[in-house]
């Protein structure tokens, strides 16, 4: 999965939109009196599917946003405290003051790091 964040599309949101209204229509209990229950069921499971995955793939985008966030307050700060540091810093430093899409994964991942810890899943 690409680390990239983008905005869902109408189509997608459509999509999710559809999925959850036949999930809250299966579970009716009206509906399950009526027609094929079978393919009730399946339906039931497919879209239950999906909306584990789109919680999951919102999870994930959540810490990549996250992750750009602290990137850009990490930006902001260094840039700030730049003059008072080693040349040496300084220019390593530059070297990541790029937008967050640029990094290495092994950079973002550092990034994604602190984000972790701002959900509270890792201690600082």
């Amino acid at each position: 999965m690409s680390a990239e964040t983008k905005p869902i599309s109408e189509e997608e949101a459509q999509k999710w939109s559809q999925a959850w209204e036949r999930l809250t229509r299966l579970g009716d209990e009206d509906a399950w009196g009526r027609g094929d229950d079978a393919w009730r069921r399946k339906e039931l499971a497919f879209s239950l599917r999906l909306l584990a995955e789109h919680e999951e793939m919102k999870a994930l985008l959540d810490l990549e946003r996250l992750a750009a966030l602290e990137h850009e307050q990490w930006n902001y700060w260094t840039q700030a405290v730049a003059p008072e540091v080693s040349k040496e810093r300084r220019r390593l430093w530059e070297s990541y003051w790029v937008p967050y899409e640029w990094l290495t994964e092994e950079v973002k991942e550092y990034d994604r790091g602190w984000a972790r810890k701002v959900r509270g899943e890792e201690q600082p």
